[in-house]
């Protein structure tokens, strides 16, 4: 028999089986439901497409209206170019688009058609400069396509708002301005100091990179610049240059790696006259140092070096310059500098440097004074051929510079300190003044693109008129030196002839330049006058008297001839 724990058990079983059958057969029955409600599933190439281009963006809408209608093209001339006008009612709707190719721009018109004519298109060549062709056409079904295509370069086209019409404008101005080419200008500071070329070393017109010497070159704003006055001033810019001479100097001296040279040309050409008097930086284009021997170069010359003087040449560009110097100790000077052609063709140029300089010293009765001129002229007698003229004339008028005794200056003098504005000459009578004139031309013709023909000449003659007063002995009270007095005129001529072939030739690759040429000069030293000793009272370095009391009669006279 059962008892009442499997009857209870019993009655859940079959409770479970009941109510899980019912809740099946209810699952299947709303299932079936939901099958018969579904009748077709959509395919996916049936759903609307997405627009993907401007085109097709701006032509969708919910209802697709009708396409514009453009009834009308014209084109007005205007101030800055053209206008573009296209006739349709509907131009606020419309929404062109543009792109360029090359030198053609395109612009789309979309949801719009062109009625114009029969052949529904637009066309008209050159309607303004710079424009090739203006085209309005239907590009297809519901577009309409303007084009303006440009000579030399993409045209400037721009839209205007109007109510009735599209209108797109072409200006002329940019039109142009685009098509001319563009020039750029690039200005900037050249270096003033910086010289390529020089004729000292080779003769030839060579870049300084390629001359295996050592060689500087002082340019002409140099000299501007410190505002120097003489040769010797100069020449303190050039390592391994000393001068020899004081500032107060009539002569021009100086010693090249440690080597006393009196070596100094004029434009290649030996002008002996140039050490002693003044060479003035008036006239002077640059100054060339070469350091070393250049007697194969230049004929006789110092170990030391050589210094080259280039003076200034005619421009063909007008030139004019001013200048006026006032200093310390009655410093007073001024100059000018003219250049320019003398003619319309500029086949005759010319140039003047003049200059005059008065001036005292420290030292008492000092006193300098300078006149100098240099006219020159260049004849173009052709393309290949030129030729050029000269001259130079100075007046230096000065006493002679002795300084002063070691004892009382570098070394002590049981007298005291000499002072060193202390002048040991005769102010009555010293005088040490030269006059110099030169006169040359130089001719140079080209006989071939690689050869050229160039011959110079330079004549020199330099007059001076010295009364030199030079010490002698300090006595033993270290306070009276006795003194000389030299009484000389004479003169000195030189005479150069340089003549020259310069050629370029090549073997295989390697390029040569051949200078073959010959100098000649001639040096001449004369008397212009008497030449003697005279008698000269001693002086006191403390308490000096000077008077023409103290000048007494001629002694010895001396004959100096030199050729």
């Amino acid at each position: 028999m059962l008892n009442k724990m499997q009857y209870l058990f019993l009655a859940l079983s079959l409770f479970s089986a009941f109510f899980s059958a019912s809740a099946k057969a209810e699952v299947k029955r709303n299932t079936d439901s939901q099958i018969n409600s579904i009748s077709r599933i959509s395919q996916l190439s049936e759903f609307p497409k997405p627009a993907t281009t401007i085109k097709e963006w701006l032509s969708q809408s919910p209802a697709s209206p009708s396409p514009s209608l453009v009834t009308g093209v014209r084109i007005n001339e205007t101030k800055e170019g053209i206008e573009i006008i296209l006739n349709t009612p509907d131009a606020k709707k419309l929404q062109p688009t543009s792109r360029s190719e090359g030198n053609r721009l395109i612009v789309d018109i979309p949801n719009a058609q062109l009625r114009y004519s029969d052949a529904n298109a637009f066309r008209q060549e050159k309607p303004i400069a710079g424009i090739a062709e203006v085209s309005v056409i239907n590009s297809d079904t519901n577009n309409v396509r303007l084009i303006v295509t440009g000579e030399t370069a993409l045209p400037n086209v721009e839209l205007f708002d109007s109510d009735e019409s599209l209108i797109f404008g072409v200006t002329q101005k940019l039109q142009q301005a685009e098509a001319e080419p563009i020039e750029l200008i690039v200005t900037g500071e050249q270096d003033s100091y910086k010289v390529d070329t020089t004729t000292t070393g080779t003769r030839t017109d060579t870049p300084l990179r390629d001359v295996p010497q050592a060689i500087q070159v002082i340019p002409r704003q140099v000299l501007e610049d410190q505002q120097v006055e003489r040769l010797n001033d100069a020449l303190r810019n050039s390592p391994s240059v000393v001068p020899d001479n004081s500032v107060r100097s009539a002569f021009e001296g100086f010693t090249i790696r440690g080597f006393s040279n009196r070596n100094i040309i004029r434009n290649g050409l030996r002008d002996d006259t140039s050490i002693t008097t003044n060479i003035l930086t008036e006239n002077i284009e640059q100054i060339e140092v070469l350091r070393g021997p250049a007697s194969v170069i230049f004929g006789s010359g110092g170990a030391g070096g050589t210094v080259n003087v280039v003076t200034k040449k005619p421009l063909s560009t007008p030139f004019y310059s001013i200048e006026g110097t006032i200093g310390n100790f009655n410093t007073y000077g001024g100059s000018i500098d003219l250049t320019g052609p003398l003619n319309n063709d500029k086949t005759l140029l010319y140039r003047l440097n003049a200059g005059v300089l008065s001036t005292d010293t420290f030292v008492d009765f000092f006193d300098r004074e300078t006149y100098f001129v240099a006219p020159s002229w260049t004849w173009m007698i052709g393309k290949d051929t030129q030729f050029t003229v000269e001259t130079e004339y100075s007046d230096q008028r000065q006493p002679n510079d002795r300084g002063l005794p070691a004892l009382g200056t570098i070394l002590s003098n049981p007298n005291g300190k000499i002072p060193i504005n202390r002048f040991i000459g005769e102010p009555s009578i010293d005088q040490n003044n030269r006059r110099t004139f030169r006169l040359g031309y130089n001719f140079e013709h080209r006989l071939s693109q690689d050869w050229q023909l160039r011959n110079a000449f330079n004549f020199s003659y330099l007059s001076v008129q010295q009364n030199s007063v030079f010490p002698d002995t300090l006595l033993e009270d270290n306070r009276t030196l006795t003194r000389g007095l030299v009484i000389a005129k004479f003169a000195q001529q030189t005479y150069n002839l340089d003549t020259n072939i310069v050629g370029n030739f090549k073997t295989g690759s390697i390029d040569h330049k051949l200078l073959i040429g010959i100098d000649l000069s001639r040096d001449r030293s004369f008397q212009e006058g008497r030449t003697f000793f005279q008698e000269l009272a001693p002086i006191d370095l403390f308490n000096p008297v000077y008077g023409r009391e103290n000048v007494g009669a001629p002694l010895e006279e001396i004959w100096l001839f030199r050729t």
